[in-house]
Parts: C-alpha cells; structure tokens; sequence
C-alpha cells in the first residue's frame, strides 16, 4: 500500500472510529444530579423523565441528589463533572437565576461552566391564605395590605417565594412582613392552622390544599390561568402583568459537552415530555410541560436572571 493510501485509510478509519463513537451514545448510565432531597417538586419530575429514557435507552438514567446551599453544592458537582454527556444537572430558577444576585462569591457560573439543554417544565406561585382571612379577593386583599402593612405576615417557603414577595410589594405597591420557612410544608401547616394568614407557594404542593377548601386561593403568577385551577385569576388578568413570575425545571450538561450530545439529550427529553402519560402525569401535579430548544432555555435563564437580579437588589435580600 502506498503512503498517500495509508494516510487515506487512516483518516477514514478515524471519521468512522468517531462517527461510531458519536452513535454509540449512550452507552453506559446517566447520572442527573438533583440538588434537592428526594420527593420534592424537582426530583418527582426528574424521576419520571429518567425512568422513561432509561426504558428507550436501555442505559440506566439514575438520580443523584445533592441538596444543600441553595442547590449550590449539586449544581458544583454537576461543573466540575467531565463534558461527556453522562452527568447532567436538574436545575430550577434559583440555580441560575438568583443565585448569581444572591452570592458575591459562587462556586459555578450559570453561564460559562453549563450546556443549556431544554426547559422542561414550569409552575407559577400562588397567593393564598387561611381560610378564615377576612379578604374575600384579590382588590380586598389589597386594601388591607395598604391599610395595615408591616401587621400582616406571609410566608416564604423557599427563596423563590421570597423572590417574588418582594416584587409583589413593588408592582402592587403594598407593604407586609415575609417570615422565611425551610419548606413548604410547615409553612402550609402555619397558614392552614390560621398561625401566619398568608403564603406565597409552589401551585403543585398548594394544589390538594386549595381543591380541599383548606386554604383560600387569590391569584397566581402564571400569565394564563392553571388548567389545574382554572377559577383562580391570574395577577395579569387582575391589572398586574409586572407579576409574572414561574418556578421552572431544566436540563443542563457541564460546558464542552459535544454538541451532537446536547442535540440527542434536547430531542430525548422533548420525546419524552411530549408522551400521552407523562402529560397526564405532570398535569396532575399543576405543572406545566415544555421541551425547549437549548437557545430557547439559554435566552429563558438570561431574561430572568436580568429580572430577579434587579428585585433582590432594590429588596436587598440577603441569605441567610
């Protein structure tokens, strides 16, 4: 064999080494860190997706949770991961969105250390209170928070809800004392018990709570109304479009993953948001499924990111 078939022969059989290596993908488990305790709102959607990719793949997707800090120490671990498409990160909008505002110094950029993926699905906040609260409605409700201010307390059960306590003082230019819980639960408990009058929560864990009476909904934060509670209005609809704020879930692999490898995960976890059960599923939890493109996601994390920055610095909020 001559040398320039030698060389030939050598650079097909590196196309075709990498062309097959390119196929082969997946061909060990997944590893999608979550960092929240298993059973949240997260790691449900996350455990619902990774089962159905492993059942297509035939490669083990498996959940690792790394809670703590915020989602700081999962979303660390998920960066310094190596780039190959077998560590991906479960992230939600305080991962990427407020954290940066919130942290002079983070262990991960948002935007230089991950891969976008896909947005995969979203929820908006809702606003609600004991049943015995004397406000029958949204413009009531207002009254009594320009009129009494400081006197009247609503819970935050997590920083998202902090987040978006501060921007409804802003947008409906009222006053009230936010009393900071570690998680929804205990804060429902308070607010259902008549202990604290008022929550701004996740829908998918208020949701069982509103359809059972024991709490009063107001308005949620979504810009159309939840299909899982089609009579409660919307902030825009009520005159507050400023309001608009939704808790997401998305996907993202470490920055440097081969861009073949983003496409085939983007076009799994769109597969797999798109499927009849899934939906039905997800629906059930008042969630709302999407299934991104990676720009579409990239361009979602930094809008809102320019968003809650803003908020946490004219609030100053602070962590604790």
């Amino acid at each position: 064999m001559s040398a320039s078939l030698r060389i030939a022969a050598c650079i097909f059989a590196v196309a075709a080494s990498g062309a097959a290596a390119q196929e082969s993908y997946p061909n060990h488990a997944i590893r999608i860190i979550v960092p929240f305790p298993p059973g949240g709102g997260t790691d449900t959607v996350t455990r619902v997706i990774a089962q159905k990719m492993t059942e297509n793949w035939k490669q083990p997707v498996v959940i690792d949770n790394r809670p703590g800090a915020n989602s700081i120490i999962g979303a660390e671990a998920a960066a310094r991961s190596a780039p190959d498409g077998y560590t991906l990160l479960a992230a939600i909008d305080s991962t990427l969105a407020m954290n940066p505002s919130l942290y002079e110094k983070l262990s991960y950029d948002p935007v230089k250390d991950f891969a976008p993926i896909t947005l995969a699905t979203s929820y908006p906040l809702i606003l609600e209170a004991t049943p015995s609260f004397p406000a029958k409605d949204m413009r009531e409700l207002i009254t009594m928070l320009k009129e009494q201010g400081a006197k009247i307390n609503v819970a935050y059960p997590a920083l998202p809800s902090q987040v978006a306590g501060e921007l409804l003082k802003s947008v409906l230019g009222v006053q009230f004392t936010g009393v900071n819980y570690k998680g929804g639960a205990p804060a429902l408990q308070d607010v259902m018990a008549g202990h604290v009058p008022l929550v701004i929560d996740a829908l998918g864990p208020s949701l069982p709570h509103v359809k059972s009476g024991k709490v009063k909904p107001y308005a949620v934060t979504s810009k159309q109304r939840s299909a899982a509670l089609p009579d409660v209005p919307t902030f825009t609809e009520l005159g507050y479009p400023g309001m608009e704020v939704i808790t997401w879930v998305g996907y993202l692999a470490p920055a440097g993953t081969r861009s073949d490898i983003i496409k085939k995960l983007n076009e799994e976890f769109v597969r797999v948001l798109k499927l009849p059960d899934v939906r039905e599923r997800f629906a059930g939890l008042g969630t709302d499924i999407h299934g991104t493109t990676p720009e579409e996601f990239a361009a979602q994390i930094r809008s809102d990111t320019a968003k809650f920055g803003k908020v946490i610095k004219a609030a100053n909020i602070k962590v604790e």
